[in-house]
């Protein structure tokens, strides 16, 4: 049978070697990542694929997904993640589970469940046994932080911060930056800001503190105060807007409140910019964010921009539409001219095993968070608070991938930068990475109520804070 049993199960992982991936739920996002795992070919070995909680009944309620599930060769189970005992007879081979159920608090609470339940074993109990949690809440951040997890691999998942980090990394901001004498400008619009574009708007933000780069942001929603909202998960963000000092974050954003997406007011505003480099267009919805997208080509065109020298990146979910537009190369018109639209996000890249577990930069953060350790004592112990606070992998995430964009643009090791300028730009990205996870300046450090000592300007710093800061080599926290 097709739908396996609790017995017929655990008797077939105890006849394998395979690696055994788990979803907590047959779904389009779990069938996509079902789909690399078992053809991607930088994951050797056997590999075994089960989709948990699925009933007969859904044959008819979802063919497709069940046919998608049969092609694969994976097993379907029916009872819930947290009743499947794992059982494999090899302690080396990896048991990973992906709650990615649509309802977050359902992932948070069936990863608790099971951490608990596997902590308690000691043949589970082991690196080799990790769970991926997709929730965006601040609670299940702060249970997962809290919970005990004994010696397993546990994270967080958030497609949206995934999907903003991938972006950066594969879609550079400052290859189209535009000479303007002494600097180049980055020039980016954001249009809605929902879960995906505040993600991009918070990442740009430190991503561009660069060395003879100037960073400005146009934010484009429906609602009425976009810099209340701002300031209500950023607030030194506001504080600092618009504001120059030596030594500190600078960027200049601009709020475009209460614009109808559809309306010729957005049109006008949008060419009023002037010099756009990147617009991202983070709407919520595959059609209106085609639509928009091919709105605003036509408008900068309009505008003059007839080299489609501003780039424009719109999130587009549906696999049948990427695919369509990855045939032809893009979108066309009648005269088979190019929108030179970029689409981002499609269910496939968002959840591909790299994309998801962002493994590679994981390994760069540790390297950079344990580069000051003084000693193998020290080391030990910051290698342990990387594994248990999602806090210090963003943070060291976040430098990394800001250090190998800095190696590309030339301005790391090299003539252009002296010791104190590259102390000083790690220090400015380091002020807007903390502003934007919505720390202040306080005269105490503290993590709960969000308040940071060295939210000041370079030359403010203490001496030896002033050597924490040197862009790859060494991490403040």
């Amino acid at each position: 049978s097709f739908f396996k049993n609790v017995s017929s199960t655990i008797r077939y992982f105890c006849r394998t070697k395979s690696d055994v991936y788990v979803m907590s739920e047959l779904n389009e996002r779990s069938i996509a990542l079902a789909q690399d795992i078992l053809t991607n070919p930088a994951i050797v070995g056997k590999k075994i694929v089960i989709f948990a909680d699925v009933f007969e009944k859904e044959e008819e309620e979802k063919p497709e997904l069940i046919e998608q599930a049969k092609r694969l060769g994976a097993i379907c189970f029916r009872k819930d993640v947290t009743e499947i005992s794992l059982k494999p007879s090899q302690t080396n081979i990896k048991r990973k589970i992906y709650f990615i159920s649509d309802n977050e608090d359902t992932n948070l609470k069936q990863a608790l469940v099971m951490i608990t339940r596997c902590r308690e074993n000691e043949k589970y109990n082991v690196p080799n046994t990790q769970f991926y949690v997709l929730s965006n809440s601040v609670e299940s951040e702060a249970l997962l932080n809290s919970a005990d997890k004994g010696n397993m691999y546990v994270r967080r998942i958030i497609p949206a911060r995934n999907l903003a980090i991938d972006t950066l990394q594969k879609h550079s901001i400052f290859e189209n930056a535009i000479d303007k004498g002494e600097e180049k400008l980055i020039n980016i619009v954001i249009v809605g800001m929902g879960g995906y574009g505040q993600e991009f708007f918070k990442n740009i933000s430190w991503f561009g503190q660069m060395q003879g780069y100037k960073l400005q942001i146009h934010l484009f929603d429906m609602m009425e105060n976009i810099e209340s909202y701002v300031k209500s998960f950023a607030p030194e963000i506001i504080e600092h807007n618009h504001k120059r000092e030596e030594g500190d974050a600078f960027y200049d954003i601009y709020f475009h409140n209460g614009i109808d997406i559809k309306s010729h007011e957005f049109l006008e505003e949008l060419v009023s910019i002037k010099d756009i480099t990147t617009v991202y267009v983070t709407l919520g919805d595959d059609e209106l964010n085609i639509e928009t997208a091919m709105r605003i080509r036509m408008q900068l065109r309009r505008g003059g921009q007839l080299d489609n020298s501003a780039r424009i990146l719109a999130i587009v979910y549906g696999s049948v539409k990427n695919r369509i537009i990855d045939k032809n190369k893009g979108i066309l018109d009648i005269d088979d001219k190019n929108y030179d639209i970029e689409f981002i996000g499609s269910m496939e890249e968002r959840y591909a095993l790299e994309f998801i577990e962002q493994s590679e930069l994981e390994k760069e953060g540790l390297r950079i968070h344990l580069s000051w350790s003084k000693t193998a004592q020290e080391k030990q112990k910051n290698e342990l608070l990387y594994e248990k606070y999602e806090y210090n992998r963003r943070s060291s995430i976040a430098q990394a991938l800001h250090g190998q964009y800095r190696q590309k643009l030339g301005l790391k090791d090299s003539d252009k930068v002296s010791d104190r300028e590259d102390k000083v730009m790690e220090h400015n990205r380091w002020n807007a990475y903390m502003r934007a996870e919505g720390y202040i300046y306080g005269k105490v450090k503290d993590h709960i109520a969000k308040t940071h000592t060295d939210l000041v300007p370079y030359d403010e710093l203490p001496s030896n804070k002033k050597k924490l800061d040197q862009t790859i080599d060494r991490s403040k926290k």
